[in-house]
């Protein structure tokens, strides 16, 4: 998902998702790749989705 997605589906400024998603990455929890002028993020690591799950916060 991109961050102008994610920026529309929160209404949270793209700036400050790019702020916390920074510090995801620096605490290896997601990963980010540049497609064009956008930025993608995704989750690294399958246990953090289950984690994600199990607390009801993604079906």
């Amino acid at each position: 998902m991109s961050v102008s997605d994610l920026s529309k589906q929160t209404r949270i400024t793209e700036d400050l998702i790019v702020q916390h998603l920074r510090k995801l990455a620096f605490g290896n929890i997601v990963i980010s790749e540049r497609i064009g002028k956008r930025l993608y993020f995704k989750i690294k690591d399958n246990k953090t989705i289950e984690i994600i799950k199990v607390l009801g916060l993604q079906s």
